[in-house]
């Protein structure tokens, strides 16, 4: 199992079913979150750490790896919710550091429309390259309003995972309510228009 955008290191759990697990973060404080979990999780159970590979990098510097992992998961950030340059309003009402997050330019949450899914399309060729055959590559993707209009990411994250190679099938492919996260909370509270549903596609990669 590989989460390219890891964050927390939420994916280390799969380590305690039998999984091995690869988490790649870009920042290195959410790194640090992660190493710091993995060592609670080795005082759970003596040996997982063995597991469980923590990477701080940007995935596009990482990847690909050929042939690595069965299944890659992760949730891409959209397009400039990271742009700060320092503790602006937003850090101060979600507590989030997004000044820090930033920092890296191949981070996705700084990105403009544009050049993010120029970037997601890099991203998913990197993942399509690093499954193995029949592997499969699972996104949440949550849509976001700019100008007033929603911005349909989860059609142009199919569209190009496709046109790469991956199958899509609407039958794996599921819409819930997202409990949301700081950023969209605070939105909210300001009465700002928010997306609150989220989308779970699985794409897969065909056999050798």
């Amino acid at each position: 199992l590989m989460d390219i955008m890891a964050g927390t290191g939420t994916l280390m759990v799969g380590a305690l079913v039998g999984r091995s697990v690869i988490c790649i973060e870009i920042s290195e404080k959410f790194h640090k979150i992660q190493v710091a979990a993995l060592e609670f999780l080795e005082n759970i159970a003596p040996g997982i750490s063995g597991m469980i590979s923590l990477v701080n990098l940007p995935c596009q510097s990482y990847l690909p790896i050929p042939d690595l992992a069965d299944h890659i998961i992760f949730s891409p950030q959209y397009a400039g919710i990271m742009k700060t340059k320092g503790t602006d309003n937003w850090n101060v009402d979600t507590k989030y550091d997004f000044a820090e997050y930033s920092k890296n330019p191949l981070n996705l949450g700084t990105m403009s429309e544009f050049l993010w899914m120029h970037e997601m399309e890099k991203v998913y060729g990197k993942c399509y390259q690093t499954l193995k055959p029949n592997g499969s590559m699972t996104l949440i993707v949550k849509d976001h309003i700019s100008a007033g209009e929603r911005v349909y990411l989860t059609d142009k994250a199919i569209k190009a995972s496709v046109n790469i190679g991956f199958s899509y099938d609407p039958s794996e492919h599921w819409k819930w309510a997202a409990p949301g996260m700081p950023y969209t909370a605070a939105r909210r509270a300001k009465g700002i228009e928010v997306v609150d549903d989220e989308d779970i596609i699985v794409l897969r990669k065909g056999g050798a």
